[in-house]
């Protein structure tokens, strides 16, 4: 049986042997979440069509009728698969003191018959991205699911009826029989400081320990997951960033039998992420940004010898097999795909050109047009898109940020990976910490440099940038203190860092890399008046940049005159968070930008649709 994800909240499954389709993408359109369990079943997440909550369903490899085995009052969240036997553990949400799911219905009832939706909060943390924490909370549970599986089963085991809110964004995995879980949690410490450990759940007993030391309030652990046999755990242990330094992570090993944990040697300057280890014990894999690329690597259990399983593109996700290694891997101009690690595939004739740009240690793509890489006329407008994070990279296809969307416009798309960047080593990061406009906005101008020295059809008069969050920030202040760009746009951007850090949803690990910014009065001096265009895009929902930033810097836009004098624009969308999820909205973005671009870039004249 394989399975393949053909799209959003679309599943597709087919029989490898006869090629049968088995279930169709309309036959699971409420669908949103699987899990292949070690029978060839399917386990399914859809919402429940009885006002509210989740629902588990099996669907068989041979087809027939699905079946409903678990309705949750709650919405469910993530799904584990064991390996071994026919369970999984699940994070769901429950209404605070419910002792089963009769409990946490009736809450829910009573909750909404009084006819609020208020919230009573302890913790610092009153927004998780654009969600509103609370009143319910994450649990974890398990169930099992042997044959024969009945409709609407005996209520899943709740590993974590003491758990409060400290499941809130956190990762677990299951052993491969099922008998032990293993999930981080967070302590909220004073600062306030949300420190992440490592804690093992018998599933029999109940019992929990501490896998981590209780001392070491440097560390934050993350991604957990159990080595095949069960006797040990494997996770990214991380040391907390500082005004002064960034996180550090390395890939941790706890023996279940010692209580004792000791870092895995790796001869790389890599931050690895999704850690796992081989089904036959000696390598750890994980996930790792390098040079442009998102790798899958392997790095030797008792060595540290690490060596990379995948070339170009890259990798978001990968799978074990008995006899091969699967990834999901991509590239910004191509779109996600199925294929064995290391496996390339063939640009395809209609497919943008993607060129590499470097400039001593720093690394950039070029995408352009099909057929357009060789040329001197200089005639294609160049758009430099900078990257969020700031702890990030451009490696792969992003559909909410597309860059073919552009290329097939007839625009040069320059992806520049400045100080801050994953992928360069820990002094490329070191660069830029806490220092935004510095080292990072120097390195996304000799890129562009080399960009046009690289590309002679790139035309240097015809320039813009856009960014979004940290990207954003930084196309304003190039914007602000160079001549290059004829226009901007900036995207769910922070203006001013202090009441940035004071306020994200994020503000506890933003305060401690933008500390020296706390202090400073908000933004006093007017915006240069020969600022170029500024196309300004925020949601209203933003937690991680509030709302209040875009509000603060569209009124500076306004000082010394008109902002539609100057050709300043604000898209506003009132339900969207920090990243634009919604159909409509990413089409009127689209739509909006590219013909901001075009005015600007190429004079053609932009009407806006009368019912924007």
């Amino acid at each position: 049986m394989q399975i393949v994800y053909g799209g959003r909240r679309c599943l597709t499954l087919r029989d490898a042997a006869s090629d049968q389709l088995v279930l169709g993408p309309e036959e699971c359109a409420a669908a949103y979440g699987h899990a292949l369990l070690c029978d060839g079943r399917v386990v399914q997440l859809r919402h429940s069509a009885r006002g509210g909550g989740s629902e588990l369903w099996l669907l068989r490899p041979g087809g027939g009728a699905a079946a409903c085995v678990c309705r949750f009052p709650g919405t469910v969240q993530t799904l584990v698969p064991a390996q071994d036997v026919p369970a999984v553990v699940v994070k769901a949400r429950v209404m605070p003191g419910a002792k089963n799911f009769a409990e946490d219905a009736a809450l829910r009832a009573e909750r909404l018959a009084y006819g609020s939706r208020a919230v009573l909060h302890r913790g610092s943390r009153i927004y998780l991205r654009q969600e509103c924490l609370g009143p319910d909370e994450p649990r974890l549970f398990l169930a099992n699911l042997a044959e024969p599986a009945s409709t609407d089963q005996t209520e899943p085991l709740d590993l974590t009826p003491w758990a409060g809110r400290s499941l809130r964004d956190q990762t677990f995995g299951v052993s491969a029989d099922s008998r032990l879980v293993v999930t981080t949690i967070v302590e909220e410490l004073p600062g306030p400081v949300l420190r992440q450990r490592l804690l093992l759940i018998d599933v029999a007993t109940g019992e929990r320990r501490y896998l981590d030391d209780e001392q070491s309030l440097a560390y934050d652990f993350h991604t957990p997951s159990f080595s095949p046999d069960g006797l040990s755990v494997l996770c990214v242990r991380s040391r907390r960033s500082t005004r002064a330094l960034p996180a550090q992570h390395h890939l941790w090993l706890s023996e279940l039998a010692t209580g004792r944990g000791h870092e895995l040697p790796c001869r790389q300057d890599l931050l690895p992420e999704q850690p796992t280890i081989s089904r036959d014990g000696d390598v750890a894999l994980f996930l790792a940004d390098q040079h442009g690329y998102r790798r899958l690597f392997a790095t030797g259990m008792a060595d540290g010898t690490t060596r990379a399983l995948t070339g170009p593109g890259a990798v978001t996700a990968y799978g074990q097999t008995s006899r091969t290694v699967l990834t999901i891997t991509s590239n910004p101009v191509r779109p996600p795909a199925l294929c064995k690690a290391g496996a390339e595939t063939p640009q395809k004739a209609d497919e943008p050109e993607l060129v590499r740009v470097t400039a001593g240690l720093l690394g950039a793509w070029l995408a352009l047009p099909p057929g357009r890489r060789i040329g001197t006329d200089r005639e294609l407008p160049l758009l430099v898109w900078l990257h969020g994070g700031p702890i990030s990279s451009w490696t792969g296809w992003l559909w909410g940020w597309n860059v073919p969307v552009f290329t097939e416009a007839g625009y040069a798309v320059l992806l520049p990976d400045p100080a801050l960047s994953t992928g360069y080593g820990t002094d490329h990061v070191r660069r830029g910490w806490g220092r935004w406009d510095g080292a990072p906005a120097e390195d996304v101008l000799s890129l562009l440099d080399m960009a046009l020295t690289t590309a002679t059809v790139v035309d240097p008069d015809r320039c813009a940038v856009m960014g979004g969050s940290f990207g954003g920030y930084l196309a304003l202040r190039l914007l602000e203190t160079t001549d290059r760009f004829r226009c901007g746009v900036v995207q769910s951007a922070p203006h001013e860092l202090g009441s940035f850090a004071r306020t994200s949803d994020s503000g506890h690990y933003f305060k401690r890399e933008l500390g020296a910014h706390l202090k400073e009065p908000a933004a006093a001096t007017d915006l240069p008046a020969t600022l170029p265009p500024v196309l300004l895009v925020h949601g209203a929902l933003d937690r991680r940049v509030p709302e209040s930033q875009a509000l603060g810097l569209w009124q500076r836009l306004h000082e010394g005159g008109s902002p539609d004098d100057r050709g300043h624009r604000f898209l506003h969308l009132p339900d969207e968070g920090h990243s634009i999820s919604r159909i409509g909205n990413l089409r009127a973005w689209y739509d909006v930008t590219t013909g901001f671009l075009d005015q600007h870039l190429n004079g053609a004249p932009y009407e806006p649709p009368p019912w924007l």
